[in-house]
């Protein structure tokens, strides 16, 4: 899910999927640097977390922490970006269990990255 004020919410299920030319006639690179934006991604393929590395300049460790399921909560500061890993209550009353959501502050953009569905991120939007 791709959300800035400008353009509202883009759901796909691909990264490759949003099509912001085609869609906007503006490119990818234009959208990302011209506001700030919120990009939300669920289950996202190791191809997908490459990509997010290049494209943002995450360091490689952050990616481990991201793709590590047991990994506490923390705050990690790099030059370009701050890391911060929380933990989130699952919906299903009836099984508490806490899910892990790593979260990219970078400039003017928030990049949240999650392995299993999050209805906290649909009531945001809904906000």
């Amino acid at each position: 899910m791709f959300y800035s004020n400008s353009l509202g919410a883009i759901h796909c299920n691909r990264l490759d999927g949003f099509q912001f030319q085609e869609r906007f006639g503006r490119g990818t690179t234009d959208i990302l640097s011209s506001e700030p934006f919120w990009l939300d991604i669920s289950n996202p393929s190791r191809c997908e977390l490459e990509y997010i590395q290049k494209a943002f300049e995450i360091h490689p460790l952050t990616i481990e922490d991201i793709v590590a399921s047991d990994t506490r909560q923390k705050v990690d500061v790099f030059p370009n970006y701050y890391y911060i890993l929380i933990k989130s209550i699952g919906d299903d009353l009836q099984a508490i269990q806490s899910l892990p959501i790593s979260i990219l502050m970078l400039g003017e953009c928030i990049v949240s990255i999650h392995f299993h569905q999050n209805e906290h991120v649909r009531r945001v939007i809904q906000k």
